[in-house]
């Protein structure tokens, strides 16, 4: 039996949790207003989140976790997983030098 590792193509900018959140609003069929009452956010707020406008924060990763009943792990993860993907182009590391012991 072969052995297959899902990698992901280090190229392609990991997806924004917002994505994931119009998915699953869209699969059960609850609208934005409601979504975020049921979070407990305000609607504008998950509006930016579902836009990607907003990181998912950690407060609002435990109210997700609850809400979609997955724990706020995931969230955090995929929302790391992006600002990660994205620092790694945008940081200037040319100045930056490797420590070592003395």
């Amino acid at each position: 039996m072969t052995e297959y590792i899902a990698k992901r193509n280090p190229n392609r900018c990991p997806s924004h949790p917002g994505v994931l959140i119009a998915d699953l609003l869209q699969e059960l069929k609850v609208p934005v207003s409601q979504g975020a009452r049921a979070i407990g956010i305000s609607r504008q707020h998950l509006y930016s989140l579902i836009a990607q406008k907003k990181p998912v924060t950690a407060a609002v990763a435990i109210r997700l976790g609850k809400a979609f009943n997955d724990g706020p792990d995931v969230w955090l993860r995929m929302q790391g997983a992006y600002d990660t993907w994205h620092a790694a182009r945008e940081v200037d590391l040319s100045t930056t030098q490797v420590l070592k012991a003395a």
